[in-house]
């Protein structure tokens, strides 16, 4: 998998479901939540075989990732 599927992928089924969770707690973005999703995804990536272990270890989070304009 590359990076620019990763980061598709966590557009389509993760990040909404951060938006929901935003929404309940603070209705802003939560820099913190968002930062820990993207490390547990990828780390799953990782532990599951999808990437290998230098992919999640050179992958720094997408610039868009604490923007609230996604």
């Amino acid at each position: 998998m590359t990076k620019t599927q990763a980061e598709s992928q966590f557009r389509d089924f993760h990040l909404p479901l951060v938006k929901e969770q935003e929404a309940r707690q603070s209705g802003s973005v939560d820099k913190a939540l968002r930062r820990t999703v993207w490390n547990d995804y990828t780390d799953a990536l990782c532990k599951s075989g999808e990437i290998t272990d230098r992919q999640y270890n050179d992958w720094l989070k997408p610039r868009w990732l604490l923007s609230a304009r996604i």
